[in-house]
């Protein structure tokens, strides 16, 4: 083929490219700039924060788990900002945590930064700026990673809608000294007293202000995803007369809980609630109040509402209707008897037990008395300030830890080791912190003194079965009746060290924040520093500009790498290229790979033949393994361009010849082992380069049991697989090193086409054959269709033997894989005849040898 096909095909390939982790498309795009907006959340006239010129609350980022998100950021303010995507670990992108002058310097005004990652594991999540207190403000919004098919709970398959429930504060102007929040959204409507606006400054507010309604209709299931965006305001959520379990919590699967009637979500925390909607009555079902009640007041805040002044709405409120033409508002009241769940007292889907002793230790004791006050490991207490230049990229570049400010409270963990973090909180307000990078096991909480703390001498901690939370509340401290302290608050975590980076562990009240109430680990220093900074994409680093400079660069380039370097999911969903799929094994090959949750492309002849395996999720090509090989590689190319790759083939293609061996004419027997041999040769060929390039892949070449022991009547076809077996066999041990899998698959008698459409019988019958073919004939007329072989299950045992997933997970997949005991069991004969043969002639063959012959 020539070079310019060649090139045409490769700029095909690269067009299209989708994950094979999904089956969709492989990046999710979205255009996000930052913006100013009027607006009126809670009926007051403010000026906030959007994207693309609207609430920032409808930039719902949505993906597929094995999707991977690019998010371009065009600042339009007239300020520094930055956003960050919570609750996901960022492992190997760490400079796109978006952690402004930790992570990544500041996107200045006027200025495009792209941020590229891919999520590492499913759930609900949220996006905010952490630049200053932007997202008080406005700046944030919903972040939501399905999980693929394959991968849901059973409690999740009878799912009819979802809704994202967005919980926010909302502030007029400056919070004031204790902060305190003014009123609160869901989904960014709420309301706030009108008569008190002018007193307060404001001259515009709307008394008629809507609040978010969600239908619901009778019967159905739902799911709520319950997100906090709030800034200080820990909530109580529940909704009038219905109750609900949850399922999920900050993006971990939990088994799902009793019914309750409440949950109590603090600030960054997420909760997936499950909901049955109320049954269909002859009368309207009517509406009910959902209710974020905003908790306030020793131990949640250090203030009250007293502090916000006239106008003050601690609550938010939303509408849960079913009629659709209801507009009326509810009249129903809250629950008078109430039923919850602590935030660490859910079980986990996946239960971990944790070593009894970890690597290392780490104490955080903190304070707040008006600016964040943090030692670690009983040393003295500093404010967190944002240093001159993002740690990351300094460390990176070769700092140490001990070179770091002080006043940036740097701890530096090792890379491998198994960590417990200690937080103390020596104040009688609660604070939810977070650690970007991690979502920890939360293994203790409650009240001690800070001597049982250092002394490790706190109350037994759970080791198995202990939860993931992203955010954590720290208790308050234990008081006396003048609300002084007595001991203090605590939180243990437990986590591993395996995500080399500079993470940031703070307060999530964003005034604490701001206040200092944070430090930084440094994880895996050594390892950041052999990557170096040109590990970080340019599409971060080139923000920094002439700031990209100091003492740590001793440069004012702006370093040029690639724009993402992920690393390769091992696991997962794989892309198959399977031949002859209009019918028999290879269609049902196609079923039973879709429903494992994989990307299949079908190929067949006559495409039309797999109209209804398209709808089913394949995606179909017309291959004709009898081609040259110039057009099978310009079908391969083709194959690769749908979606980056190809993980698993099966060489299916074949027909049957009948007849004796003299019977079949030359031109027979070339056509016979031009499609199942030749064919398969050629298509091994087409793809084999990219398997090898990848060091990855495995191949299954469709033998035959008839590949095992010839079959007088059927003898070519029962050599074409011989052939098959001899190919696969010698192929197996010269691309082995390559990191490539391969084996035969032998069936024996199935019910497919094969002995009716697929099966020609020689055209120039031999009468002394007659009495061997004939009755031949005849049984395979009679036998179709009564074969006792399953083409389904053959299919989902392959399917689970090349992907090692099932039955064969731990399995090494065999040189030669046998399907139906009839195979089993004639391969069992021909082992035992050749045997027996060997045994009985092993002295005379071993008699030919030259008598000074090595011995073996």
């Amino acid at each position: 083929m020539g070079l310019l096909v060649y090139l045409a095909l490769y700029i095909l390939s690269t067009q299209h490219i989708v994950n094979a982790a999904s089956c969709m498309e492989a990046v999710v795009y979205y255009d996000f700039r930052v913006t100013y907006i009027a607006s009126a959340f809670d009926g007051v006239a403010l000026t906030s924060f959007g994207i693309n010129d609207r609430p920032a609350d409808e930039a719902l980022i949505e993906v597929t788990l094995g999707q991977q998100v690019q998010v371009t950021v065009t600042n339009e303010l007239d300020e520094p900002t930055c956003l960050h995507w919570h609750g996901l670990k960022q492992l190997g992108t760490q400079e796109m945590d978006g952690l402004s002058g930790i992570t990544q310097c500041y996107i200045p005004p006027n200025a495009s930064a792209v941020y590229h990652f891919e999520p590492d594991k499913a759930g609900s999540f949220w996006w905010h700026s952490h630049h200053s207190t932007q997202y008080p403000y406005g700046l944030r919004g919903p972040l939501v990673v399905h999980p693929r098919d394959n991968q849901l709970q059973p409690w999740e398959m009878n799912i009819d809608a979802e809704y994202n429930v967005q919980l926010a504060d909302i502030y007029h102007g400056d919070p004031g000294v204790p902060p305190m929040w003014d009123s609160v959204l869901i989904n960014n409507l709420g309301r706030y007293n009108c008569s008190a606006a002018a007193t307060h400054g404001f001259t515009e507010c709307s008394v008629d202000q809507p609040l978010t309604r969600f239908r619901f209709q009778a019967g159905k299931t739902y799911l709520l995803r319950v997100m906090s965006m709030s800034a200080l305001a820990p909530f109580e959520f529940s909704i009038d007369e219905h109750q609900f379990r949850v399922i999920a919590a900050d993006g971990d699967s939990l088994e799902p809980s009793e019914l309750i009637t409440n949950i109590t979500i603090n600030i960054g925390q997420r909760y997936d609630l499950l909901l049955e909607a109320k049954n269909a009555t002859d009368k309207p079902i009517g509406s009910f109040w959902m209710r974020a009640t905003g908790l306030n007041g020793l131990p949640w805040t250090a203030a009250t509402g007293a502090n916000a002044g006239e106008g003050f709405n601690a609550n938010g409120l939303a509408i849960l209707y079913y009629e659709e033409d209801d507009v009326s508002e509810p009249t129903t009241q809250r629950w008078n008897e109430t039923s919850t769940f602590g935030e660490f007292e859910f079980t986990p889907v996946n239960v971990t037990t944790l070593p009894g002793t970890p690597d290392d230790r780490v104490i955080i004791e903190f304070l707040f008395p008006g600016i964040g006050q943090v030692a670690i490991d009983g040393s003295s207490f500093n404010q967190f300030l944002v240093p001159a230049f993002a740690p990351l990229l300094t460390i990176a570049d070769g700092m140490t830890t001990e070179e770091l400010p002080v006043t940036t409270s740097p701890r530096e963990i090792f890379y491998g080791d198994h960590v417990e973090i200690v937080l103390v909180n020596e104040q009688n307000e609660q604070h939810p912190f977070h650690l970007h990078g991690h979502s920890p096991w939360v293994v203790g909480s409650g009240q001690a003194t800070l001597a049982e703390v250092q002394s490790n001498s706190l109350s037994p901690l759970k080791l198995s079965g202990a939860m993931f939370r992203d955010v954590y509340t720290v208790p308050a401290c234990p008081t006396d009746d003048t609300n002084a302290c007595t001991g203090v608050g605590y939180v243990v975590l437990r986590m591993e060290a395996d995500n080399p980076g500079v993470w940031m562990m703070h307060c999530h009240i964003d005034w604490h924040l701001e206040g200092g109430l944070a430090m930084i680990f440094i994880e895996g220093e050594k390892q950041l520093q052999e990557a170096g900074v040109d590990a970080f994409s340019n599409s971060i680093l080139s923000v920094c500009g002439s700031n990209f400079t100091g003492a740590a660069f001793n440069t004012t380039t702006t370093v040029t790498v690639p724009l993402l370097t992920m690393t390769p999911v091992p696991s997962g969903p794989k892309v198959w290229l399977v031949t002859g799929c209009a019918s028999g094994l290879g269609r049902e090959v196609v079923l039973a790979a879709l429903a494992h949750g994989d990307c299949v492309i079908a190929t067949a002849r006559n495409p039309e033949r797999l109209a209804d395996l398209e709808k089913k999720g394949a995606r179909t090509l017309a291959l004709d393994v009898t081609a040259n090989q110039d057009e099978l590689n310009a079908v391969a190319a083709h194959a690769l361009g749908m979606y980056g790759t190809i993980d698993v083939l099966v060489n299916n293609a074949a027909y049957l010849l009948e007849g004796a061996i003299e019977e079949c004419s030359e031109q027979e027997v070339l056509d016979q082992y031009n499609t199942n041999v030749f064919g398969m040769l050629r298509v091994l060929r087409a793809v084999l380069p990219h398997m090898r390039e990848k060091r990855s892949g495995v191949v299954a070449n469709v033998g035959s049991a008839g590949g095992w022991k010839g079959i007088p009547g059927i003898g070519l076809y029962g050599s074409t697989k011989f052939a098959i077996a001899g190919i696969t066999l010698a192929l197996r041990e010269e691309v082995a090193p390559l990191g490539i899998e391969v084996t035969v698959v032998e069936p024996g008698a199935f019910r497919t086409s094969i002995l009716g459409k697929g099966f020609i019988p020689a055209k120039t019958p031999i009468e002394d054959f007659a009495p061997l073919t004939q009755p031949l004939t005849t049984h395979v007329a009679n036998f179709s269709g009564k074969q006792p072989g399953d083409p389904a299950k053959a299919a989902q045992v392959m399917v689970e033997a090349l992907t090692k997933t099932g039955r064969c997970k731990g399995k090494t997949l065999p040189s030669r894989l046998l399907l139906g005991k009839d195979a089993v069991k004639l391969g069992q004969g021909v082992l035992e005849q050749h045997k027996l043969e060997l045994d009985e002639w092993a002295e005379l063959s071993g008699s030919t040898d030259f008598a000074d012959a090595c011995k073996p």
